[in-house]
């Protein structure tokens, strides 16, 4: 649905006369997001009150951000809903747009005559009906705002102002109504005109840490704004500019929007303070809904934090992984600074088109053990093993689980799931080849580390794919890692990684880091300096990993987060001002670091929009590994960094052959 600038003109005007004659207008029905609009300049872009430069400007949006379009300028500009609740405009040149809502759905379906009317309440905090309205909302997704002039004078809004609201091609509503929730206030307080801009000014070292904030006041003009060096803990020295010019305009929006200043850490505080941290838990609707709120004060350290399903209330289901993980700084700094829980409205869902696909188990030799269909359903599907579909004597020789994905035209891919079978009296198989072999041991242990099972393969030279033995293990453990590693063995019969680790937990546990359905954050790092010497680093935990250029790790502070394979998961800094997030051989590390074991979901998902591969997601894009990627990418999921990157993997880097591993933003990842 693109609405016409004339029509907007009229609205405007409109609106402008009933103002001056005194009579409040209705709010007009639900607004449609029409698609949504990524930023795919490589800088700041700037969000304007029209559809071209002469407009001012509300505000700069970052490279790669994602915002819900509703509307077109004749210029071709984008109107967008920004995160804030303001709508404003941005370039067609800068930006790239996906259309949603209005078309033909399969089948013919026009979605233009899909509406749905819905009830919008506008109640007290203690549950007393102020009034009630009622909206009619278009296919897809639509924003209902709150009308303050439905409710009688005296109460101000005390909950979200506008509510995300979904019709789906049934028509069903989700939620099937929206509430706002107001307060009554007793003397109505005009705030006094602005005469200055609140200008954020940010500490932070190196690696991104926030070390404090300030605000600064800045009246129209420009002005040059220096660091406070009282505001930083002792032993940090400013690394970057030391001033930065600050303009602000009629309007008090001030460009830039924020300042950083950064630091360098040139001496160990003899002692950390101690200090806590207050971080609200937000409970908020699949639809975007303000459902209720809670404030922890945490002291330093790592945090879980579960969820109170009571303070999201009856009728709602929780729908976000939990629990989330908060770590807070010696200096009460948390990251992230905030946690949200999403629920779902316990509704009846409409019923979901399903499909049959062959099912079939075979042995190695390809013949069949076992033939016959399972249903799967638009979206991904993980279709699971049964070990009860074989004869006895066979055990499990491929992955455990299948994911199918089925397109919105009923296509399924892959078209059948296989799963291979051997005799349980049969090793795993190896291909020989010609040349050096070497033997490797292979260790298979619990989630704490404790020892379940011991095997030897034999590798050849070039790349080999080891296979976890599941019948190493003692029933009742199921896998939790990756259940094949790459190893690579030179000429001389060097093999690296020298031995393999596969992880394992009782069947009656939930998965370590939260399982193909709930991943988790990477380990938090610790800082140490590697052993003397040169080690090359790469991308994944192997040699047949993507290697950026001749990337090697030579001395200095580095992060360990995690190992994996023999192979340790650290980020170190550059000669050229960047830093790097890869992996180093295990031997770099120092015998009194033992790194916790990287426990990595593998989802595949695509990138629903343009994104950046990086390697360097801590103080800037490195520019060797710097790869954009269009919307519909695929990705291998493993793990969040942080509230902005994701950890994922590609199969087959710039066609290179190699898998690479590195950071997506999370936006346009989906998660």
């Amino acid at each position: 649905m693109k609405r016409s600038w004339s029509l907007r003109a009229a609205l405007s005007l409109l609106l402008a006369l009933t103002l001056l004659t005194g009579v409040r207008p209705a709010l007009a029905d639900g607004i449609n997001i029409i698609g949504t609009v990524t930023v795919t300049n490589s800088s700041y872009v700037n969000v304007r009150t029209g559809g071209a430069t002469t407009y001012p400007v509300v505000t700069t949006v970052l490279p790669g951000s994602i915002y819900p379009c509703i509307g077109t300028a004749p210029t071709g500009w984008y109107e967008i809903l920004l995160d804030n609740g303001q709508t404003g405009f941005v370039s067609n040149n800068l930006t790239s747009f996906a259309p949603g809502g209005a078309g033909q759905l399969p089948g013919g379906q026009d979605t233009g005559a899909i509406r749905k009317t819905i009830s919008v309440t506008y109640r007290t905090e203690a549950g007393a009906t102020l009034a009630t309205d009622y909206v009619t909302l278009l296919y897809g997704v639509n924003i209902v705002p709150a009308n303050d002039g439905k409710v009688p004078a005296g109460y101000t809004l005390v909950s979200t102002r506008r509510v995300t609201v979904n019709v789906d091609r049934y028509g069903t509503a989700t939620p099937g109504s929206v509430v706002f929730t107001y307060r009554p206030y007793s003397v109505p307080v005009t705030p006094p005109p602005q005469t200055a801009a609140q200008v954020p000014v940010y500490y932070r070292d190196v690696y991104g840490v926030t070390l404090n904030t300030q605000l600064v006041s800045v009246t129209p003009g420009s002005r040059l704004i220096r660091p406070n060096a009282a505001l930083v803990p002792a032993g940090y020295t400013l690394v970057g500019p030391a001033d930065v010019v600050v303009s602000v305009g009629s309007n008090m929006v001030s460009m830039p929007a924020s300042v950083t200043f950064i630091y360098a850490q040139t001496v160990a505080p003899t002692a950390a303070p101690q200090a806590t941290a207050t971080v609200p838990v937000y409970y908020m609707s699949s639809s975007g809904a303000y459902l209720n709120v809670a404030y922890l004060t945490l002291n330093p350290g790592i945090h879980y934090i579960n969820p109170d399903n009571a303070l999201a209330g009856a009728g709602y289901v929780l729908q976000s992984p939990s629990p989330a993980v908060v770590n807070v700084s010696a200096y009460g700094v948390a990251s992230p600074n905030s946690v949200s829980f999403v629920y779902a409205s316990v509704q009846p869902a409409p019923p979901a088109s399903s499909f049959d696909i062959p099912l079939r188990y075979i042995g190695i030799s390809g013949d069949p053990l076992y033939t016959g269909k399972v249903t799967v359903y638009q979206g991904y599907n993980t279709i699971q093993a049964d070990n009860s579909k074989v004869p006895s004597g066979f055990v499990l020789n491929s992955s455990a689980t299948v994911q199918v994905l089925v397109d919105s035209n009923g296509v399924a891919n892959p078209k059948e799931v296989v799963f291979v079978y051997r005799p349980s009296s049969a090793p795993p198989p190896q291909t020989p080849r010609p040349g050096v072999s070497v033997s490797i041991p292979v260790y298979y242990i619990g989630v704490s580390g404790d020892p379940l099972g011991q095997d030897t393969v034999t590798v050849y030279q070039g790349a080999n794919s080891v296979r976890a033995n599941h019948s190493k293990v003692p029933s009742g453990f199921v896998i939790n890692s990756a259940d094949t590693v790459q190893v690579a063995v030179d000429a001389y019969g060097t093999a690296t990684p020298a031995s393999v680790t596969f992880v394992y937990r009782s069947a009656s546990q939930p998965p370590s880091g939260g399982g193909a359905t709930n991943p988790q954050y990477l380990p938090d790092f610790v800082k140490t300096r590697p052993n003397p010497g040169s080690y090359p680093v790469y991308t994944g935990p192997s040699e047949g990993y993507y290697r950026v250029g001749n990337a090697t790790l030579g001395g200095g502070t580095i992060r360990v987060y995690g190992q994996e394979n023999g192979w340790a998961l650290i980020g170190y800094g550059l000669s050229n001002g960047g830093y790097r997030i890869g992996f180093v051989s295990m031997s770099a590390i120092p015998a009194d670091i033992t790194p916790p074991y990287l426990q990595l979901t593998h989802i595949p998902q695509n990138n629903v929009s343009a994104s950046l591969f990086v390697d360097d997601p801590i103080v800037s894009t490195n520019r060797e590994l710097l790869k954009r990627y269009e919307g519909g990418s695929p990705f291998i999921f493993l793990a969040y960094l942080n509230d902005f990157w994701a950890y994922v993997e590609i199969e087959n880097f710039e066609g290179t052959g190699q898998p690479a591993r590195g950071f997506v933003s999370r936006r346009s990842l989906g998660v």
